[in-house]
C-alpha cells in the first residue's frame, strides 16, 4: 500500500491528526500504569495496609477517569477529521471525473464510478482515522507491556514472546481471504448500483413492456450477491479478533500455571505476579487490535488501488 498517498489525504488536517495522536499516546501511557498499580494494590492487600490500599484505589480511579476523558476527546476529534477527509475525497474524485473525456465513461460502468464516489472513498476515510492512526498507540502498548513484563520476570516474558509467531500465522491464515473478497464486494456493489441506475433511467420503457417483475428480480439477484459477500466478509472479520483474543487468553493461563511454580519457589512475589498477569491481559488488546488492522489494511489496499487508477 502506498502510505505516502494515504498520508497526503490527511495533510490538510495535520493539526487535528497531531492532537488526536497525542491523546491516543497519553491514553496508552495511562493504560500501562494500571497493571503496575494493580500489583501494588495486591501487595498492600496481602500486607493489610489500609492506608496504602486507599491511596492506590484513588490513583486507579483517577487513571480510569483520565482514560475516559482522553478517549472521548480523541474519538470526537477523529470523527470530525474523518468526515472532513471524506468530503475532500468525494469532491476531488467528482472534479476529476468531470474533467475526464467521454471515452472514459464508454469504457467504465456508471455503477463502478458511483461505487468509487460513495463506498470506496468512505472505506479509505475510515481506514485513515480509525485504523492507520491507531497503529502507533497499539505498537506502543504492545512494546510497553512487553518491556515491563521483562522487568518483572525475563523468563516468563520470553515465553510470552515465543507466542508472537503463532499470532502472525493466525493472521496470515485467517486474513488472506479478505483482500480478494474486498475486490469482489466492490464489483458487486458497482453492479447493483449500475442495475438500479439503468432501470430508473429506463423506467418508462420498463413500464410500457410490463417488465417490472423481471427487472426487480434482476436487481434482487445483484443485492443478494452483495449481501452474501458482505456476510462472508463480516464473518471473517468478526472471527479474527476473538480468535486472537482466545489464543492470547489461553497463553496467559499457561503462563499463570508456570508462574505459580515460580511464586512457590520464591522467585516471584504475588504482587509481581499480579502485575505481570495484568500486563499480559493488557497485551492481548493491542495484539487483537493489530489483527483488526491487518484485515482492514487488506480491504483499504484494494480501495486505494481503484482510486489511484481513476485519479
Amino acid at each position: 500500500m502506498n502510505l505516502k498517498v494515504l498520508i497526503g489525504y490527511m495533510a490538510p488536517y495535520r493539526a487535528s491528526v497531531a492532537i488526536a495522536s497525542a491523546l491516543m499516546l497519553l491514553e496508552t501511557a495511562a493504560a500501562l500504569m494500571v497493571p503496575w498499580l494493580g500489583g501494588e494494590l495486591a501487595g498492600n492487600l496481602l500486607t493489610r495496609s489500609e492506608v496504602g490500599v486507599g491511596f492506590i484505589l484513588i490513583g486507579l480511579l483517577a487513571l480510569f477517569a483520565l482514560q475516559a476523558m482522553l478517549k472521548f476527546a480523541n474519538r470526537y476529534i477523529l470523527a470530525r477529521t474523518s468526515e472532513n477527509i471524506l468530503a475532500d475525497l468525494r469532491i476531488r474524485v467528482y472534479d476529476h471525473l468531470q474533467a475526464l473525456p467521454l471515452d472514459f465513461y464508454h469504457a467504465h460502468r456508471k455503477g463502478d464510478i458511483l461505487a468509487l464516489m460513495t463506498y470506496e472513498v468512505a472505506e479509505l476515510s475510515g481506514y485513515l482515522t480509525g485504523t492507520l492512526l491507531t497503529l502507533v498507540p497499539l505498537l506502543l502498548a504492545a512494546g510497553g507491556a512487553t518491556i515491563l513484563m521483562i522487568r518483572i520476570d525475563p523468563m516468563l516474558a520470553a515465553m510470552a514472546a515465543t507466542l508472537i509467531p503463532l499470532f502472525y500465522l493466525l493472521l496470515k491464515v485467517m486474513g488472506r481471504r479478505l483482500r480478494p473478497l474486498a475486490m469482489e464486494l466492490q464489483q458487486a456493489h458497482a453492479a447493483a448500483v449500475a442495475t438500479a441506475e439503468e432501470n430508473l433511467g429506463m423506467l418508462p420503457a420498463i413500464k410500457a413492456f410490463t417488465r417490472e417483475d423481471l427487472e426487480s428480480e434482476r436487481y434482487r439477484d445483484q443485492v443478494d450477491v452483495v449481501r452474501r459477500l458482505t456476510t462472508t466478509q463480516q464473518g471473517i472479520s468478526a472471527a479474527l479478533e476473538p480468535t486472537i483474543e482466545f489464543v492470547a487468553a489461553t497463553a496467559v493461563l499457561g503462563l499463570l500455571w508456570f508462574a505459580s511454580e515460580r511464586v512457590s519457589g520464591g522467585e516471584l512475589t504475588p504482587a509481581e505476579l499480579v502485575s505481570f498477569l495484568l500486563y499480559g491481559a493488557l497485551l492481548t488488546r493491542p495484539v487483537s487490535g493489530l489483527a483488526g488492522v491487518y484485515g482492514k489494511t487488506q480491504k483499504a489496499r484494494g480501495a486505494l488501488q481503484r482510486l489511484q487508477s481513476v485519479l
